[in-house]
């Protein structure tokens, strides 16, 4: 049996510069976001922690040739 939930997500990144990254946050939500240098390959790195005053977006200096993830802290 097959059941729809309604999930809303609003972790996006929007948008990757050379050294900037930004996604979409929550008031009072952690995140971490994690790098590494092979995207197929070894362990992502944690790059920094953030924890939001406000909703909206969020910014964060990034290094090139590196690969990114943005995760929400449990």
């Amino acid at each position: 049996e097959f059941r729809r939930v309604l999930c809303r997500s609003a972790l996006r990144i929007t948008a990757l510069t050379e050294n900037l990254l930004t996604f979409t946050s929550e008031e009072g939500r952690s995140y971490v976001v994690e790098q590494r240098s092979d995207l197929s390959a070894g362990q992502w790195q944690p790059l920094t922690n953030v924890i939001c005053a406000g909703a909206g977006e969020t910014t964060v200096t990034t290094s090139s040739n590196l690969y990114y993830r943005v995760r929400l802290r449990q």
